[in-house]
């Protein structure tokens, strides 16, 4: 059977598709496994051709990749983030190098885990410890460049100086000049050689004097020994002393003993009270575990406005509002939520229907308790319900949640009724990545004109920079009046952005 030209290229562009989507994982231009992983910022003054995606091994051993790669500090600093599996920690004086897999090979980033002993750096973290920049070959170039020349100067100073008829005439004179010196220093020692032979008599003489001084030195040995004893003899009254004088300060020291173990003063409580040193000891935990507690909050602050497309219930302009949440995570998988909403239809405000009924004598009267005689029922008194909407009003956030991955849940206070929400992020790049998320609040619609519908809200976040960010979606989209497309621009800073910016606020530098 034949297989016709359509089934062969069709066949043909499924084999390359699926070539391409292998290579494209293969290289890690898409990974899925990204939960298995931590990131950590490692600074730079020097990559020397680090690039995305390259390697991050430690100890020779693949742990990760290079996720991004930008200037800061006006272009005067690199700072690379790396992906590190979560299996792999690092410590407080971790830190990294650019490596290069033999000389034409790829460069990779080594990182050094530091010492166990030392607090772990969370995910999201920076490696304080200064890294080590890498050689490039354009570096060794340069330095070998520079030894060529001082050898090629050396090489024509030489040259200058031995080159052509002076030159040799010069060396001729050196090697004349050198036989002249060793001529003389045999001269010399002939000399030396007469003066001993000479002077035989006079050397005798020395060695003569040489031994009446020991014979002297041996006499007067007896006298030396004495004089050494007396010395001695004076040490040791000093010496006795001195062990009377420690004797007393010992005795001292054991009247203090005697008094901590008999249980006298503080010191002796603090040894002795055992559930006082408990306390001591709980007390000096419970201040370590805080301020480790302190050390591993991080705080994000995220800002955005919303400009809605249709018109706001019984009112003939359109709604604008902005919002603006701090989220405090205690760890990377808890956090609470605080923040503000304001929107320029702000907030209703009712007013309910009061009645009191009068009986005959003007007495009111409970409901429950009305005569059957509808004469009876005189009269009553009614304040009928109002709505108020208060414009330019100010709402407010309490929430508290939990992440899993890349899904996180909400619950708490949605612009100051009970609700919940649930976000999820979605990785795009470098630095491109979607969070949508669905909020659910107000269920008895009392934030509406006659519509008892819970309030359900659409909103999405594409970040272009982990800072700066597009919001568009969908409010109230259930309601019969209320429903509303919108759009709005964000800012998000995280621990290191807030930071940075501190630094840069005169006094908080």
């Amino acid at each position: 059977m034949l297989i016709r030209k359509e089934t062969i290229v069709g066949l043909f562009i499924i084999a390359a598709i699926g070539v391409f989507f292998y290579m494209t994982f293969q290289i890690g231009t898409f990974r899925f496994d990204r939960l298995r992983y931590q990131s950590y910022y490692v600074y730079f003054n020097d990559i020397s051709g680090l690039a995305v995606k390259a390697d991050v091994k430690i100890s020779g051993v693949k742990v990760g990749w290079v996720e991004s790669v930008e200037l800061i500090n006006n272009n005067q600093q690199v700072r690379a983030k790396a992906m590190i599996h979560k299996k792999y920690q690092l410590h407080s004086d971790a830190n990294g190098m650019v490596r290069q897999e033999g000389v034409l090979g790829s460069k990779y980033l080594e990182i050094i885990p530091g010492d166990p002993l030392l607090p772990t750096i969370r995910s999201g973290g920076t490696l304080m410890k200064p890294s080590g920049d890498a050689s490039s070959i354009d570096q060794l170039l340069q330095q070998f460049k520079k030894i060529t020349s001082n050898v090629e100067e050396v090489t024509i100073s030489l040259k200058n100086v031995f080159g052509g008829a002076e030159g040799q005439e010069r060396l001729q004179n050196s090697v004349k000049s050198f036989d002249n010196a060793t001529a003389q220093l045999g001269r010399i020692a002939e000399s030396l050689n007469r003066i001993v032979v000479n002077n035989q008599d006079n050397i005798n003489s020395i060695l003569g004097d040489v031994r009446d001084f020991s014979k002297d030195i041996k006499e007067q040995l007896p006298t030396l020994i004495h004089d050494i004893s007396a010395m001695s003899h004076s040490l040791s009254n000093d010496f006795n002393h001195l062990t009377s004088n420690f004797d007393s300060t010992s005795k001292s020291v054991g009247d203090i003993t005697d008094k901590i173990n008999n249980g006298k003063g503080v010191i002796s409580k603090l040894i002795n009270d055992q559930e006082l040193s408990r306390d001591i000891k709980t007390s000096v935990e419970g201040i370590k575990e805080y301020l480790e507690k302190i050390r591993r909050l991080t705080i994000v602050v995220d800002g955005h406005t919303e400009s809605f497309h249709s018109f706001v219930e019984k009112n003939n302009f359109r709604n604008a509002a902005g919002e603006i949440n701090v989220r405090i995570h205690p760890t990377d998988d808890y956090f609470y939520l605080v923040g503000l909403y304001a929107s320029q239809k702000g907030s209703l405000e009712r007013i309910e229907t009061i009645r009191h009924w009068y009986d005959g004598s003007c007495n009111a009267i409970v409901p429950d308790d009305l005569p059957l005689d509808p004469h009876d029922r005189l009269k009553f008194a009614e304040h009928k319900e109002k709505t108020i909407r208060h414009m330019d009003s100010f709402l407010y956030n309490l929430q508290v949640g939990k992440v899993f991955g890349n899904v996180g849940l909400r619950t708490g206070l949605f612009q100051s009724t009970l609700g919940i929400g649930v976000d999820l992020t979605i990785p795009f790049g470098q630095n491109l990545h979607f969070v949508s998320s669905l909020e659910g609040f107000d269920f008895r619609g009392r934030q509406r004109w006659c519509d008892t519908r819970p309030h359900i809200k659409w909103i999405n976040k594409v970040f272009f920079t982990p800072n700066l960010y597009m919001v568009l979606g969908a409010d109230d989209f259930v309601s019969r009046q209320s429903k509303s497309a919108f759009v709005g621009v964000g800012l998000r800073f995280g621990d290191d952005d807030l930071k940075y910016l501190a630094s840069k606020i005169p006094g908080l530098s």
